[in-house]
């Protein structure tokens, strides 16, 4: 699997200015890169996942696109023009990509808004969607659960994870499954790195998301995997911690393997912030 959150300003054209720095300097050089580098990704049919958050453009993800062949896709828009405080259309995005050739859809993907921007009053920030998947060959379930979760310091960051939670509960009872796999955007650090940026450990994330629910999850929920190790945010500077996880929940066995991608060449942006990619390795019995 593997999870990037490309960042909105790789999109937006800068429109003059000195503070003007949330945007593409060269626009559209960071969104043509960002296209071709997903593009590669989808034709990479050793991938069974792919999370994005902030992708704005849909040209690679079309109906009838070449690239979309072998994937099926999930997702949830956050924002709108009719939002007070809104700008664009949307503010956000998640999208769950899944291989078409190992893995079928189960139900409806079911996602939504965790957190709050401008001065809106309703969620209009923070996408995230779940979908239940089934392996093709054998009765292998689980949920994939794409997120770009709130941060810790901001208003409304419980109401966001309530919201996330209660999604993922009700996806997974539809699908008559306990495990599931997160590929988020977490905004929690690695508590072992040098600098903490709201750390919290992947047990303690998931623990947020299953907590008050015994009966389904157990009282101690597996991590059977997780990417932790490393900064994950921003490039080029990198000083934004491991916010970035892939994490795999009351699978039997899997293994990690950390995998580093030179953006810089495959995607060269300008301004823009963009994170690193992470991939897990998992062989769920």
């Amino acid at each position: 699997a593997m999870q990037w959150n490309c960042h909105g300003e790789c999109f937006e054209k800068c429109s003059g200015g000195e503070d003007d720095i949330h945007c593409d300097r060269h626009f559209p050089k960071c969104r043509n890169g960002a296209e071709r580098l997903v593009k590669s990704w989808l034709k990479d049919q050793s991938l069974d996942f792919l999370g994005l958050e902030l992708f704005y453009d849909d040209g690679p993800f079309k109906a009838g696109a070449e690239e979309m062949a072998n994937w099926l896709l999930s997702k949830q828009a956050c924002g709108g023009s009719s939002d007070k405080g809104s700008i664009t259309f949307p503010y956000d995005i998640a999208r769950l990509l899944v291989n078409n050739d190992r893995w079928e859809l189960l139900g409806e993907a079911t996602g939504g808004c965790a957190g709050i921007k401008g001065n809106s009053t309703e969620p209009n920030y923070r996408a995230f969607v779940a979908q239940a998947v089934k392996r093709k060959v054998g009765e292998e379930r689980f949920v994939v659960l794409v997120a770009h979760f709130p941060h810790k310091n901001r208003p409304h960051f419980q109401e966001g994870i309530d919201r996330i939670k209660s999604v993922l509960k009700k996806v997974s009872e539809e699908a008559k499954t306990n495990r599931f796999l997160l590929i988020a955007d977490t905004n929690f650090d690695n508590p072992a790195a040098d600098r903490q940026v709201s750390p919290m450990s992947s047990a303690d994330i998931i623990s947020l998301l299953v907590e008050a629910d015994k009966e389904r999850w157990s009282d101690t929920p597996k991590v059977a995997s997780s990417s932790i190790e490393g900064n994950t945010c921003c490039w080029p500077d990198l000083y934004g911690g491991s916010i970035d996880r892939i994490i795999a929940v009351n699978f039997k066995k899997s293994s990690f393997k950390n995998t580093e991608l030179p953006l810089a060449q495959a995607a060269p942006p300008s301004r823009p912030r963009t994170c690193t990619t992470r991939f897990l390795q998992s062989s769920p019995t």
